[in-house]
């Protein structure tokens, strides 16, 4: 597992957080996460310049400074309780009528959760919640919730499906048209959700409900993957993907689909597929980038005395031949999942995967030569 953020990168080295730098592989810093760290949904957001990663495990809710590991908050999370991390801050629901969050001076408070609604994020000193008709509240209280508030329908007749998820620019609902055969998208902006930024038609047509399951977003919160439609939240501009894409990874300015016979499929953010070949099996399989570094895709892979990071040259769309790039290995153990980064974005695309045999979820774009084997 991997997040990116600046230009320390953040691994799951068993049971704890590491801090490695990407350019030299040596360890910065190091958060043990003790007991229940064998899953671990990983995040990384920005805050005051900073770049944050959280970490949640099945007892806990730790959030660190990624440059130098101090610890932000530690928060211990109970059995049958569900930490969140949302791009304002990490809410801990208990139970069904009530949710911890932090505030932004630090201090931790219980605030009412709405029958039947979804803690969304932290909203200053109160809590958004939102439940499938489109209704939403801002909780001041632990006991009390105020009256609802409907947020705005995108077109006349349009049925309420759900929340989808939220980035650091507003909240995404779902919603269906009118004769039920356009899966519409609004976007609200935090800080007055009476006012939608954005509306867009996205999913696969005449399919189901949207679903939050579906969605995937890019490391900076500006585009995202859902079903079958690329959604560049800055430009409103939508892409329809092939039928059979199903996203694996999305990254900074990319997204990597489900290998098919036919090879490795990508994505650009703008919409530019591009599909490489999986090349001869006899190759080393390293696997497929799982965050981004500016113009680095980020890979762990296995190695004979442990897994090792490893950072490759992602080229453009276009290149016909890509070219990997040499740079640095670490020991950190660590297994490859599909993460996101928030590092800076830049203009460059896939690498050419080389596998031993094609995988069903971890195929690789391009082979690294490590700087060093430590």
């Amino acid at each position: 597992m991997v997040a990116a953020g600046g230009r320390v990168v953040t691994v799951l080295d068993g049971g704890a957080l590491v801090g490695v730098d990407a350019r030299t592989s040596g360890v910065v810093w190091r958060v043990p996460l003790g007991r229940g760290s064998r899953q671990v949904d990983l995040s990384v957001s920005s805050a005051d310049g900073q770049d944050l990663v959280t970490a949640i495990t099945s007892s806990r809710a730790v959030t660190v400074n990624g440059a130098s590991g101090a610890v932000v908050f530690d928060r211990g999370v109970g059995r049958g309780d569900e930490a969140v991390s949302t791009p304002l801050g990490v809410v801990i629901r208990r139970g069904e009528v009530s949710a911890q969050m932090r505030t932004p001076s630090g201090q931790w408070v219980t605030r009412a959760v709405p029958p039947a609604s979804e803690p969304v994020a932290p909203w200053g000193s109160d809590l958004l919640s939102v439940n499938a008709m489109g209704q939403w509240w801002r909780v001041t209280s632990d006991r009390v919730s105020p009256a609802a508030k409907q947020l705005p329908s995108p077109a006349a007749g349009a049925r309420p499906r759900g929340v989808l998820g939220s980035s650091g620019s507003g909240l995404l609902f779902a919603w269906t048209s009118k004769d039920g055969k356009r899966q519409l998208v609004q976007q609200y902006a935090w800080g007055d959700l009476t006012r939608p930024v954005k509306t867009v038609t996205a999913g696969r047509p005449g399919s189901g409900a949207l679903s939050k399951d579906a969605l995937r977003w890019s490391g900076d919160g500006t585009w995202f993957v859902l079903d079958q439609s690329l959604v560049n939240l800055a430009t409103g501009k939508v892409v329809t993907l092939p039928a059979d894409w199903a996203t694996e990874t999305v990254l900074t300015d990319r997204a990597y689909a489900t290998p098919t016979t036919a090879g490795v499929r990508m994505v650009t953010r703008d919409g530019g597929i591009s599909t490489d070949p999986i090349p001869d099996a006899s190759s080393d399989h390293v696997g497929m980038p799982s965050a981004q570094l500016g113009s680095l895709g980020l890979v762990v892979a296995p190695g004979g005395d442990g897994d090792r990071l490893f950072a490759v040259t992602l080229a453009t769309a276009a290149a016909a031949t890509p070219t990997p790039a040499p740079s640095s290995a670490t020991k950190t153990p660590a297994k490859p999942a599909p993460s996101t980064s928030t590092g800076k974005t830049s203009t460059p695309a896939p690498t050419k995967p080389k596998p031993k045999s094609p995988p069903k979820s971890t195929p690789a774009p391009t082979k690294p030569k490590p700087a060093s084997t430590k």
